[in-house]
């Protein structure tokens, strides 16, 4: 009885530990034209900067621009993301708005600053989505062409799958129920 106890107890453990992770899209969809300018020396254009656990690299938006991070499963909130500016934020304001999507149809869950975002920008939302979109919202400096919300770090949590869980639990349940059976 003891090693069935420590087998469900692992198991939901297990069950927690899957559920605590943070997701990475498996796509991404931007205009291309809004970054083309930024140049790839500088890796501004690489999408995986903003997911690559390292906030001195990021993606930049491009003024005025969408992207959308496409991920393979459901995801909820919180949400959370970190914007990189060089020098003040103040100087050189950024924003965007940021969007959950499913099916097609785009709900609005927060609107960040840089100033903001040089931290961890947390932002709680309901429901669940498998599209998560920023799009850029900057009020551009006079004479600027480019630019626009830099994410360093975007991060969403996955939909918890409580029926796999129980559907576990009810296999090692029936597997123990066999088992005393059989003594």
């Amino acid at each position: 009885m003891k090693t069935f106890t420590a087998t469900i107890l692992a198991a939901a453990l297990t069950a927690g530990a899957a559920s605590a992770a943070t997701l990475t899209p498996i796509g991404a969809t931007f205009d291309p034209d809004a970054v083309a300018n930024r140049g790839s020396d500088n890796g501004r254009n690489i999408i995986g900067n903003a997911f690559d656990g390292d906030a001195s690299t990021f993606f930049e938006i491009g003024l005025g621009s969408t992207v959308d991070f496409v991920f393979g499963q459901p995801f909820t909130g919180p949400g959370s993301v970190i914007e990189v500016t060089f020098g003040s934020a103040d100087a050189r304001p950024e924003s965007a708005t940021i969007f959950g999507g499913r099916n097609g149809t785009f709900t609005e869950l927060a609107r960040v600053t840089n100033a903001q975002s040089q931290t961890p920008f947390s932002f709680a939302f309901g429901g669940t989505f498998d599209v998560l979109r920023f799009t850029d919202t900057s009020t551009p400096r006079q004479g600027q062409t480019t630019g626009g919300f830099d994410i360093a770090e975007v991060s969403v949590s996955p939909v918890p799958v409580p029926a796999a869980g129980l559907l576990l639990l009810g296999g090692l349940a029936g597997m123990g129920a066999m088992a005393r059976r059989k003594r």
